[in-house]
């Protein structure tokens, strides 16, 4: 908290903390990219565009980045990571479906865009880099877990690239019905 008596604290000036000015900027980054993605290839967005966008300086955007692919892979990293934090453990109940279907939903535009720009196998990667519980050790249950990843993520792309036209409660019970092998069509 800045001192009442300071010059800047009366001009209504706030002073963030290195880190929150960090924090700051590289969300502005993203969120500038991801709007230029839009309406634009990634291949054809330049880092000016992006830091003017953003209101950032190229210093700026290069302190916190090394590339436009890191921004994406960055935001990226950051969303699989929220979703699947609340994401409840277990894959045979609906609240595990409803909550990744909910928390899916909100992202699933900047989630479309990240698919354009050729990031699906980045997508897949995160996922299971986060959701993979067994080691090299336990093969087959590390297959296990492989597979019904490698599926999850196929649902999930399909889904948002559908417009998620199904309703989460839909999905929901779907996913419980067959993660329970109870392939009967609701």
């Amino acid at each position: 908290m800045p001192e009442q008596n300071t010059e800047m604290y009366a001009m209504g000036v706030t002073r963030y903390s290195n880190e929150k000015a960090k924090s700051i900027t590289r969300d502005c980054i993203e969120t500038a990219l991801i709007q230029l993605l839009e309406y634009k290839d990634l291949d054809k967005i330049s880092i000016t565009e992006i830091v003017k966008r953003a209101g950032v300086s190229r210093t700026a955007f290069y302190a916190n980045y090394t590339s436009k692919e890191e921004v994406l892979k960055v935001a990226l990293a950051y969303v699989i990571e929220k979703i699947i934090a609340l994401t409840p453990g277990d894959p045979r109940t609906s609240e595990y479906w409803m909550t990744l279907f909910s928390e899916t939903k909100k992202y699933a535009e900047p989630f479309k865009l990240l698919l354009k720009a050729g990031l699906g196998d980045q997508i897949l990667t995160e996922i299971t880099e986060k959701v993979l519980v067994y080691t090299s050790e336990d093969t087959a249950n590390r297959y296990k877990e492989i597979l019904w990843i490698g599926a999850l993520y196929n649902v999930l792309v399909n889904w948002v690239k559908n417009g998620a036209r199904e309703t989460v409660e839909y999905m929901a019970k779907l996913c419980a019905q067959i993660v329970n092998f109870d392939v009967k069509l609701i």
